[in-house]
């Protein structure tokens, strides 16, 4: 990807007026290959994985009990689905993978300095 990425790069760098597709996919591949790099360079340890999963089991609704847990996050309300996915309290709507591990790095951080659980 990276030469792919370096080629393309070079060849709408040299022309002034690229065409809107072509700037519009350069910024996307830069955002991927920037969220790559961090990935391959902080290597998340299985701590975080665990973090993931033990939140997880405790943020689901025990719906017998009537116990319907959140967490907020800069100031939004998140909830656990019956799937295990995180979701948006105040829209029902479940968020995706990218953005679900943002909002888990944030509660993770927050764990290390102080157990959520």
């Amino acid at each position: 990807m990276t030469k792919m990425m370096n080629d393309f790069e070079h060849t709408f760098s040299e022309q002034n007026s690229a065409p809107l597709w072509a700037q519009e996919l350069l910024a996307e591949m830069k955002a991927i290959r920037q969220l790559l790099e961090t990935q391959r360079s902080s290597k998340k340890s299985y701590d975080f994985y665990d973090f993931v999963n033990a939140f997880r089991k405790a943020m689901q609704a025990d719906t017998i009990n009537g116990r319907y847990p959140d967490v907020e996050v800069e100031g939004s309300r998140f909830g656990i689905t019956r799937a295990g996915l995180l979701y948006d309290k105040s829209t029902s709507k479940e968020i995706g993978r990218t953005e679900a591990f943002a909002i888990y790095k944030i509660l993770y951080e927050q764990h290390k300095r102080r157990p959520l659980f």
